[in-house]
């Protein structure tokens, strides 16, 4: 009865337990219901299952890798892939295009092009460039600076890190001169 129903159209397991119970099934809705759950799960199956296309299978992290590497050092098959993320849409496309701009500059220190290319994002209306814009001009200077000049103070802060560290590590262990000592030691 039940099965005869099913096929019919009745996947309902509500109305099937009450179309059974009237003709005398004792037992409980939470049976017929498990009678029906593989019922289901076969017609959920699907008939055909088309490949996903190259650019389905891309998740973020992939393309950010691909838009931030140098074109000559990608192989083949990423530069491949690479063309299918950026012929998706014109934002990729667009996307792609500010990313290497910007690389561009850090690379060969143009710092004076940063103006330009702020101009240039501000009208492209991509919300996560546009952010990552607004916090450059929160110290534009110093990004210039970055861009421009040929020294860092990358130095002063790879020592102050090392030095947080050290501290953080004997916290509450000893005082001043155990910390002195094993940072004199550690250089």
């Amino acid at each position: 009865m039940v099965l005869s129903r099913w096929r019919a159209g009745v996947h309902d397991g509500k109305h099937l337990y009450e179309a059974i119970r009237q003709q005398g099934y004792s037992g409980s809705l939470r049976l017929v219901r498990a009678f029906l759950h593989p019922l289901r799960e076969q017609r959920r199956k699907p008939t055909e299952v088309v490949p996903p296309s190259p650019v389905e299978q891309f998740c973020a992290r992939d393309a950010v890798w691909l838009f931030i590497r140098a074109k000559s050092k990608l192989t083949a098959q990423e530069q491949e892939e690479l063309l299918h993320v950026r012929t998706a849409s014109v934002t990729t496309e667009t996307a792609y295009g500010l990313v290497q701009e910007f690389l561009t500059m850090v690379r060969k220190r143009q710092g004076e092009r940063l103006d330009t290319w702020i101009e240039a994002v501000q009208a492209s209306q991509i919300p996560e460039l546009r952010r990552f814009v607004n916090g450059i001009l929160q110290d534009k200077d110093a990004v210039v600076a970055g861009l421009t000049l040929s020294w860092s103070n990358g130095q002063v802060e790879g020592q102050v890190q090392k030095l947080k560290l050290v501290k953080r590590s004997m916290f509450g262990r000893a005082k001043l001169p155990l910390l002195r000592h094993r940072l004199l030691n550690a250089v």
